[in-house]
């Protein structure tokens, strides 16, 4: 019996178990219940230890042990609810509201719904950016030019300052992967990323990357948000990434990597006839993959790099890319092939998602894996497709890649998981608010670890918790 077990052994016994695992086995016995209650590591060294519903600002390296059981069990209920599982009716919320403290800040004042009572240039368009940051307390929310990080219970709104032109019009496919950010540590430090353009002193446009920090403090009422980093790049950037302190500009046929630890960057150049159409950063491995299209041979594939020690110098020479391996990837299919496709990579494994809208108002989920062993040599390819009856927008979630439709008063989510893309019956429904609910996707934001929805109608804002 594991009770008749040192707890030296039964630590390691459980160490890498999920926090589902952890905490049943805790509400076993009163030995277990205390080992939980007491060993810190046991938290952090389980599976999915990201999933823990932590008080904002905190980390499993600084809570308090004595009410970490109650955390994980808000966890458990949520993992519970969002399983893939065959449901008789949505999930209901536990908690809607509308977040009305919000229309009085100054930052938010652009989109507030008296703005929207006079006509502006706005309109009633939604914004570009809606997403709820690690942590569950804080969004991110607006367009390039008016971006702000504001709380859930809308106590505080703060605008981020980068560098823009109002007359420069970006193109429609860079305005939805300009702004991305990442966490360690449950949301207490969030370092956001956002690429604008402006007009420099030659009175041409010129891309910027902008870094921010965002920091909650357990005793501090707002957090405190900064820019760290600011630099003009040397290409017409579209896209940008981070992960970890690894940071991925990219355009159509260049990508720009920052180190924001070691103060190192570089930049690649690919062949005149490829065109990168997603990126990904692995930064346990310092290792970048890119999706490359070759319109002069019809093929594409996904090609890595192993990055080198960079030259913290300004970005004026590029190097040109050399990738370590390539994998072709299967062709797309040619009745599909007239269709604009969402495309992106998986950050944790080689795996390439697409979206494919087609014209008929149905969408097709199509997803490549790359299997590899653990010395990074390609053992094979699994692609698999499937057709949903309405249309679909990609929801970046803390952790996970979320694909969603709104229906009738419904939010129906589909998860990615270790690059396994299900068909419809993988769908999850989760209840909305009757009242005045948007009829697009891209106005809906999940976060899959704190069970927050947020949605948003011509500057009404509700949240949604489950």
């Amino acid at each position: 019996m594991l009770d008749y077990l040192p707890v030296e052994l039964i630590l390691l016994v459980l160490r890498g178990s999920s926090i589902t695992d952890i905490f049943n086995l805790s509400r076993t016995a009163s030995l277990f219940r205390d080992i939980s209650l007491t060993n810190r590591g046991l938290w952090i060294d389980a599976s999915d230890c990201y999933k823990i519903r932590l008080p904002l600002g905190e980390t499993l390296k600084t809570t308090d042990l004595t009410r970490i059981l109650c955390d994980v069990a808000r966890s458990v209920s949520i993992l519970y609810k969002l399983q893939p599982r065959d449901l008789v009716r949505p999930v209901s919320p536990i908690r809607t509201y509308e977040a009305t403290h919000l229309y009085g800040l100054p930052p938010w004042s652009f989109w507030s719904p008296l703005r929207y009572a006079q006509p502006t240039f706005v309109g009633h368009f939604p914004p570009t950016f809606m997403n709820v940051l690690p942590g569950g307390r804080s969004f991110l929310f607006g367009s390039v030019a008016h971006l702000g990080v504001y709380d859930v219970q809308g106590e505080y709104g703060i605008a981020l300052d980068v560098p823009f032109c109002g007359r420069f019009d970006p193109r429609p496919g860079d305005t939805t992967m300009t702004v991305d950010w990442d966490s360690v540590d449950n949301g207490a430090h969030i370092a956001v990323v956002v690429i604008s353009k402006a007009f420099n002193e030659h009175h041409h446009v010129e891309s910027y990357l902008s870094v921010f920090a965002v920091n909650h403090s357990p005793l501090a009422a707002t957090p405190s948000v900064y820019r760290t980093h600011i630099f003009p790049l040397p290409l017409d950037a579209s896209a940008v990434s981070i992960k970890g302190s690894l940071v991925l500009v990219r355009s159509s046929d260049a990508f720009v990597i920052v180190d924001l630890k070691s103060s190192q960057s570089g930049w690649w150049l690919l062949d005149a006839d490829c065109k990168i159409t997603a990126a990904a950063i692995h930064s346990a491995e310092r290792t970048i993959s890119i999706v490359v299209n070759s319109p002069k041979s019809g093929t594409r594939s996904v090609q890595s790099i192993d990055l080198p020690l960079m030259p913290g110098t300004p970005l004026a020479i590029p190097f040109r890319f050399t990738p370590r391996t390539v994998h072709v990837l299967p062709p797309t299919k040619s009745c599909y092939a007239s269709h604009g496709a969402i495309q992106f990579l998986a950050a944790d494994d080689v795996t390439l998602c697409e979206v494919i809208h087609l014209s008929d108002g149905r969408s097709v989920i199509s997803s490549t894996s790359i299997d590899r062993d653990p010395r990074r040599r390609i053992l094979g390819v699994d692609s698999t497709s499937h057709i949903v009856q309405q249309p679909l927008s990609t929801l970046r979630a803390s952790y996970h890649t979320l694909f969603a439709a709104v229906r009738q008063h419904t939010l129906a989510l589909m998860r990615e998981d270790g690059g396994c893309v299900g068909g419809t019956e993988r769908f999850l429904e989760l209840s909305l608010p009757s009242e005045r609910m948007p009829a697009v996707g891209r106005t809906v934001a999940f976060d899959d670890v704190y069970g927050i929805a947020l949605a948003f109608e011509q500057g009404r804002l509700f949240v949604v918790q489950y």
